[in-house]
């Protein structure tokens, strides 16, 4: 835990380098989903989600395999409700970049 926590304030200082930046955010989030904190993850991946959308836009592969991701913590944090229309907007991305 404390080494996750270490993580992120390192991964704040990487500004400069915003790809490498959304990567490490993601992740640790995708640690903290597969340790049973999706609150932490879906914040983890939303910032990288957020970083990776202003460098490479909406069509890349990455940008929506994250997303698919962040619904995934979406899902298991808010419910289904909120996460359906983010699988669904997620399914049609990868098929896209695909």
């Amino acid at each position: 835990q404390q080494l996750l926590a270490a993580g992120d304030s390192l991964v704040e200082g990487l500004a400069s380098q915003p790809y490498l930046q959304a990567r490490m955010w993601r992740v640790l989030g995708s640690v903290d989903f597969a340790r049973g904190r999706p609150e932490s993850a879906e914040q983890l991946l939303r910032r990288a989600y957020d970083r990776l959308m202003s460098i490479e836009g909406t069509d890349s592969l990455t940008v929506a395999q994250t997303y698919h991701e962040l619904a995934r913590a979406v899902d298991s944090h808010t419910g289904r409700a909120k996460a359906l229309p983010m699988f669904q907007q997620s399914v049609e991305r990868l098929r896209r970049a695909e």
